[in-house]
């Protein structure tokens, strides 16, 4: 076998005290900036959308509205500039200012464009008042508007334009942005989800660049007086309390000159953001109020008025564990205050301890307790479906029996939301025994299958964007503790029996979504679950569900609206992916590979993450690659500019992948991963080549798979 190696780089094991290799793609984190500079428009692009701009059918026109207070005008000068450089030319900028603004400022900028108009009252310095009289002086069929701190991306107009074409009945539309941190230049990227109600009613994630069709501003009321920092929040509570079409474009289109929480940190905001969010509340006929958060200003947990205590019935399955059944019962017993709840045990344990367990809560809660004998084999789905015929509530709350309740509102916070009749599921913030996050949300297909949000992280985190401690709209929510009104259970058939054990909270969610309701997470509602402790998964099992969640839900499974398609779909942590850092790694060309055997076979796969982080002299590398009918490699060796940086570790499960291309044995462990320290070879310009050992003694193939220019970060 030849030796193609030039030079040797890697000198020490860099996994040293790492038990999983995986720990660096969970952890890691590509840097924004560098991210940023790979993901956004670039002026090479220009030619391109400019044609494609002039070919748009219908040309809405845009009206932006500049509210400029400041003495130095210095930054809306360049958000000036960023609007007057859009590609997308049908526009008019109306800058609104109190009289204080210089008229020399304003005339220079409106005798440079006829696009440019003024807006300037001497009766009134509220913002309100003058982003209303701006709109009277509009006449684009779309309204927008910006920060004077702010720019505007060149191709941001006709992102917006192009989304009007293809959805022409959109009546907001709002993108992605980035926030520069601090005075270093630090950054930070929002990839923010599809339109989620209670998220907004939680906090105000669509951002400053959202389009309104101006034909329903007048509906709202325009914007109103009494909510000092927080007049663009009370205006879109409204605003999507009249429509409920509204589309996001998953790209960042707007670049804010203020960090994110610095927006929301002024006393003024929260106190007008939380009195909005209460309005809103009352108008809903819900009844509540918002409670503030600490540690995260500006954000909000909407408590709804529960309007009648109905009985809520806790479906429970029990296992081999007595001790953490009595626990369980205990903490729900012990400290729950909701008055109205009962407990159906469906027991298929035959031990001893079981059943002493289980005697003992009868004589103590008769009322409140009743077992249900079984001695089906164990079917998750079947199960429940069978306990729940069982219950007299008007709520089901099905939850695990290796739980255990911290706060005795937890009930009366799931009413709160269950009640709503556009809600679906509601599920809870739940932590491993060691206080990390167990479940904060279902994302629907991560890793090939399914994941929940935030795993592992710290108790404490704030979460991408204060996601953890947000209440949020996802697609499923986990069956440890999951509540659903007994008619939407009814109306979907209950939980999908063909889906037996894994993913059976899922299907049941995702029938839920399809009869238009939406599922909810609640970081109030907070338990331990001690899954690890008593939970045996089956592969086999979770591949079979895997494939029935794809197959079934393939436009959920392809893209979850709670999750932005450039968030890492390898880890839970929402992290910026990378796959398409230095460009969308292009499938392997099937290329014939020669053997001693004489054998020709054809191979494929794809390299989905590269991480370089320059300043530790560090890349990480991670992919899969595999023969046409399935036959993994025995080994990889990676190459950087023609010199070997150590060999990959091979054989790593790829569900995914067995899941897309075939279902065989051999397609399950076709992923690599390598993790290497550079030393002093790093340049400007490089190319990652691979090896790939089929078996002892055949060829390698040895190709210039990638390419990528590093000048910006070096």
């Amino acid at each position: 076998m030849t030796n193609l190696h030039k030079k040797t780089i890697q000198k020490e094991d860099p996994l040293k005290g790492y038990t999983n290799p995986d720990e660096f793609f969970h952890l890691a984190s590509p840097d924004p900036k560098l991210w940023l500079k790979w993901h956004t428009f670039n002026e090479k692009q220009i030619p391109l959308v400019s044609e494609k701009s002039k070919s748009l059918v219908n040309r809405p026109k845009f009206s932006i509205i500049l509210y400029v207070s400041g003495i130095d005008h210095s930054q809306a000068r360049d958000t000036i500039h960023s609007v007057c450089e859009q590609i997308y030319e049908n526009w008019q900028m109306i800058i609104c200012c109190p009289e204080t603004v210089s008229g020399d400022f304003l005339d220079d900028h409106i005798k440079r464009d006829e696009r440019i108009l003024c807006c300037q009252d001497s009766g009134s310095t509220s913002k309100a008042d003058l982003y209303n009289l701006a709109v009277k002086k509009s006449d684009g069929d779309f309204l927008m508007f910006s920060d004077e701190k702010d720019l505007i991306g060149l191709n941001a107009l006709y992102a917006f334009a192009e989304v009007i074409n293809k959805t022409p009945e959109a009546d907001m539309i709002y993108s992605d942005e980035a926030y520069t941190e601090d005075d270093n230049g630090r950054v930070s990227v929002h990839l923010k989800p599809g339109w989620c109600p209670d998220s907004f009613m939680s906090r105000m994630y669509t951002g400053s660049l959202t389009a309104f069709k101006r034909s329903l501003f007048d509906q709202t009321g325009g914007f109103r007086n009494g909510y000092p920092g927080a007049e663009m929040y009370d205006f879109i509570l409204r605003f999507t309390e009249i429509t409920g079409n509204i589309t996001h474009i998953p790209e960042i289109l707007y670049f804010s000159r203020t960090s994110y929480l610095e927006k929301f940190s002024k006393d003024e905001y929260d106190r007008s953001a939380r009195k909005a969010v209460d309005e809103a509340l009352q108008r809903q006929g819900m009844g509540g109020n918002a409670e503030r958060l600490d540690g995260l200003p500006g954000h909000f947990i909407a408590r709804y008025k529960i309007k009648q205590h109905s009985l809520v019935s806790l479906i429970m399955l029990t296992y081999e564990h007595a001790d953490m059944l009595d626990e369980c019962l205990e903490s729900i017993f012990s400290k729950t205050v909701y008055p109205h709840f009962e407990v159906v045990l469906m027991d298929r344990s035959n031990s001893s301890e079981m059943t002493e367990v289980i005697s003992k809560w009868m004589g103590r809660e008769p009322e409140r307790i009743k077992r249900v004998p079984n001695d089906m084999p164990f079917n998750f789905s079947k199960l429940n479906n069978r306990a729940a015929a069982f219950a007299r509530g008007d709520y089901y709350l099905f939850i695990s029996d290796d739980t255990k309740v911290i706060h005795g509102d937890w009930i009366d916070a799931m009413v709160e939301y269950a009640q709503k009749p556009e809600t679906g599921a509601v599920g809870g913030l739940l932590y491993y025994e060691d206080k990390r996050i167990q479940h904060a949300g279902i994302l629907v297909g991560l890793g090939g299958g399914c994941a929940h949000a935030h795993r592992f992280e710290a108790s404490e985190t704030d979460g991408y964007f204060g996601q953890v401690k947000t209440v949020n709209n996802y697609l499923a929510v986990t069956a440890a503790c999951l509540m659903c009104r007994k008619d939407i259970f009814l109306e979907v058939g209950g939980f999908e029996e063909d889906l037996a054990n894994e993913y059976s909270d899922v299907g049941l969610c995702l029938k839920m979504i399809d009869k238009g309701y939406r599922n909810v997470y609640l970081p109030h509602v907070r338990l331990y679950h001690y899954e690890a402790k008593t939970r045996k998964k089956d592969a086999a099992e979770m591949d079979r569900a895997k494939t029935y969640i794809k197959k079934r839900w393939p436009e959920y499974f392809n893209h979850d609206p709670s999750y932005h398609p450039e968030l890492t779909r390898n880890a839970e942590n929402f992290n910026l992916a990378v796959h398409k850092r230095f460009g969308e790694p292009e499938i392997y060309r099937e290329d014939t590979v020669q053997n001693i055997i004489g054998k020709d076979e054809k191979f494929y796969g794809k390299i989905d993450e590269v991480y370089i982080i320059p300043e530790h002299q560090v890349i990480l590398v991670r992919g899969w690659a595999m023969t046409l009918e399935g036959r993994r490699f025995n080994h990889v060796r990676i190459f950087l500019d023609g010199n070997c940086l150590g060999d990959g570790k091979t054989g790593v499960l790829r569900s995914d992948i067995r899941a897309s291309y075939m279902d065989d044995s051999y397609t399950k462990h076709p992923g690599f991963m390598g993790f290497f320290k550079l030393k002093d070879l790093i340049s400007n310009r490089m190319s990652l080549d691979l090896e790939f050992l089929w078996a002892e003694g055949e060829m390698f193939k040895h190709g210039d798979i990638y390419n990528f220019d590093l000048s910006p970060v070096i």
